[in-house]
């Protein structure tokens, strides 16, 4: 059968048709859903679950993000700028830049955010991040860096050159946080699938962790891994196709 008449694809490197991503997060920003979470965190059918979700998250993974009052952060598929409402009022004398592909997004982030001076919200694509911060006047260097959900989105071809900026943007001694969903046993790659949940075709590719692991240690050369793991434990069907996991990695500098 020829690939792209199959919507679920296990094992190979199939390419998802990126301006379909595009279309389907511009359609998703209009929906009517109880809580703003849902339009990034899913969990239509229930919707609380998307809240109850970002709690753990950030319980989770605020501790390892060492962020101060003067800290730089890039907030990489911000969406509506959910972890500004957790660390806006955590960087007194630093900023938060959020930059998303879907424009909705970033002007309800604008708008929920009005009369905060300490972040920006840019639309802009991440396969051109470093030409979207320049021309938006926030290239710069970042304490830390968040990539949240995007990766799944992104083809292999230009993956490596999405992580190649982070290493480029990071200031040593820095902080990367990355959360994808996975697929827990095999790479599976949805084209065009159909989902209930969501009431639309998406598609996305769900690589494993080992994946995940070779591209951080190809592109993000001179960093450490040093913390990592499912995202949502108390989630977790170890009888399910896909997961959340999350890496936490710094820059690290070592004497000479």
């Amino acid at each position: 059968m020829n690939s792209s008449k199959r919507t679920r694809i296990y094992g190979e490197d199939i390419t998802i048709d990126s301006l379909e991503v595009h279309n389907f997060w511009a359609k998703r920003s209009d929906k009517n859903l109880p809580y703003a979470y849902n339009l990034v965190n899913f969990q239509d059918s229930h919707p609380e679950v998307a809240i109850e979700r970002d709690r753990i998250e950030k319980n989770k993974i605020s501790k390892f993000l060492n962020i101060k009052e003067d800290s730089m952060i890039l907030d990489v598929g911000c969406g509506i700028g959910r972890w500004f409402d957790d660390i806006g009022n955590k960087i007194s004398s630093g900023k938060y830049v959020g930059v998303d592909y879907t424009e909705s997004f970033i002007k309800l982030a604008g708008d929920r955010f009005k009369n905060c001076r300490n972040c920006h919200f840019i639309q802009g694509n991440f396969n051109s991040l470093i030409n979207v911060l320049k021309a938006n006047g926030e290239y710069r260097s970042y304490n830390n860096i968040f990539v949240n959900g995007i990766l799944m989105y992104i083809n292999d071809k230009d993956l490596g050159t999405c992580l190649s900026f982070l290493n480029e943007l990071l200031v040593p001694n820095g902080i990367i946080y990355i959360k994808e969903s996975v697929g827990l046993r095999q790479r599976l790659t949805l084209q065009n699938y159909y989902s209930e949940e969501l009431q639309a075709q998406y598609s996305v590719i769900y690589r494993t962790v080992d994946q995940y692991f070779k591209y951080i240690h190809e592109y993000l050369k001179g960093m450490c891994v040093y913390a990592c793991g499912p995202t949502f434990i108390d989630y977790i069907d170890y009888d399910s196709e896909t997961s959340n996991w999350f890496w936490i990695i710094k820059k690290v500098i070592r004497d000479k």
